[in-house]
């Protein structure tokens, strides 16, 4: 399994980039997850349905050639939804689903079983304002609804705490002491900055300094989520 961070578009730096990967370590891989940021930007239309800077506004990326066939993803890959993303695409499948050949994605919250593996995922960030609120947005987005529709919801965190409750209740679960193998998400929890080097964190990202000092950087619902899977 290879984890990448944020793909922004750019697939065939992350396929070349494993098979080097493997001729390096003699291995094959067979899970590629991405967590967030995926961009499947079919064609110039998506562009409207994406919110992201204006320098990279009219950026096409690598998807559109593996969603028309003419590519095909070195292995299979899995990803959870970030807060740039063409949502158009994404919405058009709300509990998950292919997006292209090899290409899954996980939906606002969900798990597959994949060789042997349970994976888990939540996609967007953490807005309070919009936490509790239903999923109203609808395309063509406008200015508002083409980033609140990205904004994780109490219903997305409720469905996974309801699965790790539905696992642990089952005593023939082969067995497992954890309900998923791998958890992806976008955000992290906001306890996530003090499980790492967060001097060095904050010597590249200073403006990091007041969220973390506040428990403010990440999504607090998370915190809850990860250690009930």
């Amino acid at each position: 399994v290879v984890v990448t961070g944020c793909a922004h578009g750019s697939l065939d730096r992350i396929y070349t980039g494993v098979r080097e990967l493997e001729r390096a370590r003699s291995v094959k891989v067979g899970i590629i997850v991405v967590c967030g940021d995926f961009q499947s930007i079919r064609d110039a239309n998506d562009l409207n349905s994406i919110a992201r800077p204006q320098k990279f506004q009219q950026q096409l990326g690598d998807f559109g050639a593996y969603h028309r066939g003419e590519k095909l993803a070195h292995a299979l890959t899995i990803f959870a939804g970030g807060n740039h993303e063409a949502s158009n695409v994404l919405e058009l499948l709300p509990v998950g689903g292919f997006v292209a050949p090899r290409i899954y994605y996980l939906g606002h919250a969900g798990v597959i079983r994949v060789r042997g593996l349970r994976i888990a995922g939540i996609s967007g960030i953490y807005k309070q304002y919009d936490y509790e609120r239903a999923r109203f947005e609808r395309a063509p987005f406008d200015k508002s609804t083409m980033r609140s529709v990205y904004h994780t919801r109490s219903r997305d965190v409720h469905e996974l705490v309801a699965f790790s409750s539905l696992v642990r209740s089952d005593d023939d679960d082969d067995g497992r002491t954890r309900v998923v193998d791998v958890m992806i998400s976008h955000d992290w929890p906001t306890i996530a900055a003090s499980h790492g080097n967060t001097a060095s964190l904050i010597s590249r990202k200073p403006f990091f300094r007041e969220e973390i000092a506040n428990n403010q950087l990440g999504s607090p619902p998370l915190d809850h989520l990860i250690p009930a899977l």
